[in-house]
């Protein structure tokens, strides 16, 4: 159904660009307009117009971070091509893995591209990470669960993109997120009938970070438990089922370390996730549950529900693996990318009307800001200033957040 905009496009350009110089002061606020006018208008572009502003704040927020742990490695493996060749990197550094070489190439012509400049690394992952896995997302919404209106892609895409996506860690798991967002891809091609461009960009996102494998069984189970007709009236039984062989998929997974060897690396004490993430996930589980319950979002067909059992069967995967500290820790970040999945179901649970989606939207996007400063403030990483300092004081240090591009001398 086509709805009548209630700001005409026009009207919502001159707004936008009598915003735009306080935008780049303020991204975050322009970011919050522009995704109210996402909603009233009911055109999803906007929202991506919001993102983009959110990303360059995101950017400045990374820049400002201290350089340590695996970020060290990053960006001296992005400094080293500038006297490495991409071949003769391998032989050079240990670390480099052989089987993802994807990433390192992705590396080596950034660095050649910009002369090894930090900034603009750190600029580009940033947006990988968050623009085009938002983007992904938003297609995968639009195109498959069948979102009629753009209102409720802005929730869950507000949702994605601070509760979602660890901010704090983004650039620690730099491979890893990059394969996840290649990962949204594959999952959006199979969706859309691609099978060829869906396997394609899986074995990319293998390339990038080995681990991306675990999801092709977990996968596959959705894929047959869906061609098997188990849809509305077995849906329970079926998500206990992809439950159940996640964590036997987990056991097989735990098994191989030890047959070929590996095993001391089951135990390798690398962090933990707080029992915090832990238990929002565990409500939001639990909120799917009783989403599903009732059937909500699942009237649009079986090939949506692939989604909902590969996701049950990840849920399996971790709590088997579970017994591993070093499986659970590698592995839980991957949830970071499926989060909103049972968010949108729950959404569509509630039926909000369209004043509880504005507010809504505005008790997310707020409450967001202070749980990213919470997540700053715990992290074990230091950072320029906290997120909520970015948000308020970020235009009166802007020039000196423009100088680490290079562009004021």
């Amino acid at each position: 159904m086509q709805s009548t905009q209630v700001i005409s496009n026009r009207v919502a350009l001159l707004i936008f660009l009598f915003l735009l110089p306080v935008g780049w002061l303020f991204p975050v606020v322009l970011s919050f307009f522009l995704f109210v006018v996402s909603m009233i208008n009911k055109d999803v572009k906007y929202s991506f117009l919001a993102t983009s502003f959110l990303v360059v704040f995101f950017s400045v927020v990374n820049l400002s971070k201290v350089v340590e742990g695996d970020l060290a490695w990053y960006l001296e493996d992005y400094a080293d091509f500038l006297y490495f060749g991409y071949f003769d990197y391998f032989s050079y550094d240990y670390r480099a893995k052989l089987t993802e070489p994807l990433y390192h190439f992705f590396s080596y012509i950034l660095s050649v591209l910009t002369g090894g400049s930090e900034s603009y690394f750190v600029a580009t992952v940033t947006f990988i990470i968050y623009y085009l896995s938002a983007l992904f997302v938003a297609k995968i919404l639009l195109n498959v669960l069948a979102v009629s209106y753009s209102d409720d892609v802005v929730l869950v895409l507000v949702f994605f993109i601070f509760f979602g996506i660890l901010f704090s860690q983004a650039l620690n798991l730099i491979r890893q997120y990059i394969a996840c967002v290649l990962l949204l891809l594959s999952f959006l091609f199979f969706f859309e009938g691609r099978n060829k461009r869906m396997f394609l960009f899986f074995i990319l996102a293998f390339l990038t970070h080995n681990s991306v494998f675990v999801f092709l069984p977990l996968f596959l189970l959705g894929v047959v438990l869906v061609s098997r007709k188990l849809r509305d009236e077995g849906l329970l039984f079926s998500i206990f089922a992809a439950f159940f062989l996640g964590g036997v998929v987990a056991v097989i997974y735990i098994v191989s370390f030890f047959i070929f060897g590996q095993a001391s690396r089951l135990y390798i004490d690398d962090g933990s996730v707080s029992w915090v993430v832990k238990s929002f996930d565990l409500i939001l589980l639990l909120g799917m549950s009783f989403a599903l319950r009732n059937k909500a979002g699942t009237e649009s067909g079986s090939r949506k529900l692939v989604l909902v059992y590969a996701y049950f069967s990840f849920v399996g995967f971790l709590v088997v693996s579970h017994y591993s500290e070093f499986l659970s820790l590698r592995y839980y970040f991957y949830m970071d990318f499926l989060r909103w999945i049972p968010f949108y179901f729950l959404l569509s649970a509630v039926s909000l009307n369209s004043l509880g989606k504005f507010l809504a939207l505005f008790v997310l996007f707020f409450s967001s800001i202070f749980y990213m400063n919470f997540r700053m403030e715990m992290s074990p990483f230091e950072y320029g200033f906290s997120f909520w300092d970015g948000v308020v004081f970020l235009p009166f240090g802007v020039f000196n957040y423009i100088d680490l591009f290079g562009l004021v001398g």
